[in-house]
């Protein structure tokens, strides 16, 4: 899995050694081996060799194969409208991934088709294999949850109306809220600006983002008596 220095002795003094790298059998008119043959990355080489001196019969041809691989591509995540995508660069990359923290081996889950964003904070590991190469290093997705949205001002009973603002910490997040008491939905109604409470009133509001897990719903009640 890695480039390669190959090297040719022969036990018998003075021999010179004749070799190929084409994988036809090498003759006297071959070439020399000098020094060490290197095989780079991505390389299938076949190296034969034969051994010749004066006066002696030549060797019988030594033939050996090096198939350099290297390291598979660190898989890479997506995020698409089926889900959580996983992908390698490497061609022909088998990717297999875990969701319990622990790194991936061959026996782990084989990715076969877009993970659904889950319901609750997950960490997504993942590796690529392939025979004859080396493991890829372990990509990490950590699915995030949006943060819990906040009131100002807080809950209470005031004496005046009040101008109630929602906001969330997690930037780019959409705040959805509801007056009736029935907990917020992506489909409720969308914070854009302060809302105002003249009498008394229970908001609920719930944040979210594509990909992410939907925070907690934050509830507020404000009770106005003049």
């Amino acid at each position: 899995t890695t480039a390669q220095n190959v090297s040719i002795s022969c036990t018998t003094s003075g021999a010179t050694i004749r070799y190929t790298t084409d994988g036809s059998d090498p003759t006297i008119n071959s070439a020399q081996y000098t020094s060490a043959i290197s095989v780079p990355l991505n390389t299938r080489m076949d190296i034969k060799a034969i051994a010749f001196k004066d006066g002696l019969t030549p060797s019988f041809i030594a033939w050996t194969i090096f198939n350099v691989t290297g390291t598979m591509a660190t898989p890479t995540f997506y995020l698409t409208d089926q889900g959580i995508t996983i992908s390698c660069a490497t061609p022909g990359a088998t990717i297999c991934y875990t969701t319990d923290g622990s790194d991936p081996t061959q026996n782990s889950t084989l990715y076969v088709a877009a993970i659904p964003v889950p319901s609750k904070p997950m960490t997504i590991k993942a590796k690529a294999f392939n025979a004859n190469w080396a493991e890829s290093a372990t990509a990490v997705y950590n699915v995030e949850k949006v943060a819990f949205p906040a009131f100002y001002p807080f809950a209470g009973t005031y004496t005046t109306a009040q101008s109630v603002t929602i906001s969330c910490a997690t930037s780019g997040a959409t705040i959805r809220y509801t007056t009736d008491g029935t907990d917020p939905t992506s489909s409720s109604t969308q914070y854009t600006g302060a809302i105002s409470v003249h009498t008394s009133l229970t908001i609920k509001a719930k944040a979210f983002m594509p990909y992410w897990v939907d925070s907690e719903t934050a509830s507020a009640t404000y009770n106005v008596s003049p």
